[in-house]
């Protein structure tokens, strides 16, 4: 009899089963008792007789093994050769068989990759032929790989200069970052404190970044507007057209107490904490004025632009209220080259000191009808400079 059990049809929705469960909802206590004790007794039945199976299992294995080992000690050495060689032969067959089996299913896998393979590099050379990437820069398709086209991928840049260390692409000639040596840029320097410990561990560190953009227009020197201003959507950045001017007012205010942008920097009409006041009163958002102050002093004390403005503004006499210097082409000093007092051409700025060195200082616009260049401490108008003022953002250029 097979040790197996045989699957009951209790839970099976058949006519039989439904009888048996019948039958065994009519049943007694006892005839249920009995009924199980009658299941269990054949139970432990088939397991003993799994149990003698087993056992006469291992008695035959016994035995096959003692025969076998009776059987060796009568043979020769002649007949344990040969049957040694016969096993051998057999297990090489056998070897040789599976490994040919097993090579025959390796080359059938190799052939179905290999034709996977030209099926996708087929596919792949239509999707990527030159007509598909022609306007890619303004059309990028995600559907062209164009890392596959050995004329269109670049590679990484995995190429390092020996004398800046420049990482560069492969292709790249070799003085495309500092002529092979010939150009050395100064070290860019730490910012001074407190500017390094509010950018690096400052306690109040995240606030300072947080509103790192109200701190930014409060030391403003320059503005930008626009004629016409159109949004179109969430855009983070912004197009103009035409040239682009900075809008730099005169270094005195046309009010008494109206400075705005360059004119809070100096220092001869404004006192430290007016400064700051006034700084803070120009950003619509609350920022903390004790970062303004102690920011207003590091600026005072390291950039150069703050300081030959403040040098300029305060040579100006108290009593001067407004004088133009004309200068005309046609009127040439005597012994100076005639090239040096040209007229302008473009429109662009240009920087005039008055007198000695730093005496008076002021920007002004080239290519006036009557005039060349002009220069005022007061007027009612911006002007409308080129981006020839190399830091208008105070905070990049501390130094330099």
């Amino acid at each position: 009899m097979s040790g197996r059990r045989r699957r009951s049809n209790i839970g099976r929705s058949t006519e039989n089963a439904r009888r048996v469960r019948a039958a065994r909802d009519e049943e007694s206590s006892t005839e249920r008792e009995a009924h199980l004790t009658q299941a269990r007794d054949r139970y432990r039945a088939e397991r003993e007789r799994e149990r003698e199976s087993s056992l006469e299992r291992e008695v035959c294995r016994s035995r096959d093994r003692d025969r076998h080992t009776v059987q060796r000690d009568r043979e020769s050495s002649v007949e344990h050769e040969a049957r040694l060689s016969q096993l051998r032969d057999r297990y090489r067959a056998e070897r040789e068989r599976l490994e040919s089996i097993e090579h025959e299913v390796r080359r059938n896998q190799d052939r179905d990759r290999h034709r996977i393979y030209r099926a996708r590099e087929s596919s792949a050379r239509v999707t990527n032929s030159w007509v598909n990437k022609e306007n890619s820069a303004m059309s990028y398709d995600p559907s062209i790989s164009y890392k596959d086209d050995r004329i269109v991928s670049i590679g990484t840049m995995s190429v390092v200069c020996i004398h800046c260390l420049a990482l560069k692409f492969k292709d790249e000639s070799k003085g495309m970052c500092c002529l092979q040596g010939k150009v050395k840029l100064e070290e860019i320097l730490s910012p001074p404190e407190p500017l390094h410990s509010l950018l690096t561990g400052h306690q109040k560190s995240k606030q300072f970044m947080r509103n790192i953009r109200r701190y930014n227009k409060a030391f403003q020197m320059t503005s930008f507007k626009s004629n016409q201003v159109v949004e179109r959507g969430f855009m983070p950045t912004f197009e103009t057209q035409g040239q682009v001017y900075h809008l730099a007012g005169s270094l005195l205010p046309l009010r008494p107490n109206d400075h705005k942008f360059l004119q809070i920097y100096e220092g001869a009409f404004l006192d430290p904490d007016t400064q700051a006041s006034t700084r803070c009163s120009s950003v619509s958002q609350p920022i903390d004025r004790d970062f303004i102050r102690s920011l207003q002093d590091m600026l005072h004390s390291h950039n150069c632009y703050i300081q030959s403005f403040k040098t300029a503004i305060e040579s100006v006499p108290a009593d001067t209220l407004h004088f133009n210097v004309v200068i005309h082409a046609n009127k040439v000093p005597v012994g100076e080259h005639r090239g040096r007092y040209n007229a302008p051409s473009t429109s662009e700025a240009a920087v005039v000191i008055a007198g000695q060195q730093f005496d008076k200082r002021e920007e002004a616009k080239r290519g006036l009808p009557h005039v060349h260049l002009l220069v005022w401490t007061r007027y009612l108008k911006a002007l409308a400079l080129t981006l020839n003022i190399p830091s208008p953002t105070p905070f990049l250029f501390l130094d330099s």
